[in-house]
């Protein structure tokens, strides 16, 4: 699924530059610079019927998860999803450079289809099926980020839906958007990178007799292509006082009904039997099996905390000793000492943040089960003292 949805970035702008009736279309100057203008999107509204085929797509291939591509309109500061389709699933036999042309090619003549339908076919993001909010990770990131660079970083976003949770009786679906300081972060990570790039072609001995080019870039360059290379150091972090929660900005949702959708719903509700109304299958708590699986999610984050620290610490020992190294290299310049100091690799922060929201995000929900659980067991037992 990831290879899937890496290259769903690349290609959009690709599938989207299509022609109609063979002529090719001629953009508006003075629109394109409005739109690269325009505000943040502040709200998503969602389709029901949308929503409804994305939720069918994410419960009926748990518990894989899948995901797919958004397509509708930035509206005045509300970004208006209208349409969907999924990613296609492949074999494992294929090898990624196979897969990402099944997936140029599927998007392409999706998007040709559906502009040949009138159809809206601008891509706004993509959704994801989750668990226990697994979507936190490097890939999710990373492809988020190409999404943000391709289309635009104001009008974008990444829809999560988590079927078993909403199989419980609770619609799970949320919006994020990378913020703008985490895009910060990255800008002053690749700026690092590059300094300390160009310090090593200029003092490494092994290239001190080789002439290259060397590159700077100032604080107007451009964002890295990808971050799957970008080293968050714990200096940014601290300057830019980015914690777990900062990676992403949720965005309000609301779910728009067509007026017939509505008069199903309540022509369902009035037409629904008496019987199912009646007993006490709502204070069922027969949840084991979450709060099984949630255990276990905690215990693997906080391992995986525990692992992070302890690169951490490692880091800082080798960092002493090549404080006490470089003190004794009184030949050398400060430049050149500075180097030596940052030679010694930090581990990714990145790594930190993510594992760090997905356990912060687990005791919550935990800690939302068990408050439920035990007011439904007052309940029941209220109940069973009354009969």
């Amino acid at each position: 699924m990831s290879q899937t949805k890496q290259s769903a970035a690349s290609t959009i702008t690709q599938a989207q530059n299509v022609q109609v009736d063979s002529q090719t279309v001629e953009f508006d100057k003075d629109f394109i610079s409005k739109m690269e203008n325009a505000p943040h999107v502040s709200e998503v509204s969602i389709d029901a019927m949308v929503l409804l085929k994305m939720m069918n797509h994410c419960t009926e291939k748990v518990p894989i998860q899948v995901a797919g591509q958004l397509l509708g309109l930035d509206n005045g500061g509300v970004l208006e999803i209208t349409n969907c389709f999924p990613f296609p699933s492949y074999s494992d036999n294929m090898t990624e450079e196979e897969r990402s042309d099944q997936d140029e090619k599927y998007q392409i003549e999706m998007l040709q289809g559906l502009s040949d339908v009138n159809v809206d076919n601008n891509t706004v993001g993509w959704y994801q099926s989750t668990y226990m909010d697994s979507f936190m990770n490097s890939t999710t990131i990373a492809n988020q980020y190409q999404y943000q660079r391709t289309l635009g970083n104001k009008r974008c976003i990444h829809l999560v839906f988590d079927p078993l949770r909403t199989r419980r009786g609770e619609l799970f679906i949320k919006a994020y958007r990378l913020s703008d300081k985490f895009i910060d972060a990255v800008k002053m990570a690749y700026l690092q990178q590059n300094e300390l790039s160009t310090m090593k072609k200029k003092y490494d001995t092994k290239n001190k007799n080789k002439k290259e080019d060397i590159e700077v870039l100032t604080e107007k360059a451009n964002l890295p292509e990808s971050i799957e290379n970008i080293q968050l150091t714990q200096e940014i972090l601290a300057k830019l006082n980015l914690s777990d929660k900062d990676i992403f900005d949720e965005l309000p949702i609301q779910i728009h009904n067509y007026a017939l959708v509505q008069a199903f719903l309540l022509d369902f509700e009035n037409d629904e039997p008496s019987h199912l109304l009646a007993g006490y299958d709502s204070l069922d708590m027969a949840n084991t099996q979450f709060l099984t699986r949630g255990l276990e999610s905690l215990i693997e984050y906080a391992d995986g905390l525990s692992h992070e620290n302890h690169r951490y610490q490692t880091y800082q020992k080798k960092l002493a000793q090549q404080k006490q190294y470089v003190a004794k290299k009184k030949d050398k310049t400060q430049e050149e000492q500075e180097f030596m100091l940052k030679s010694v690799q930090q581990p990714n922060q990145l790594n930190y943040l993510m594992i760090a929201n997905q356990l912060g995000n687990a005791c919550d929900q935990m800690r939302a089960f068990s408050s439920q659980s035990l007011n439904l067991s007052k309940i029941a037992d209220i109940a069973m003292k009354k009969e």
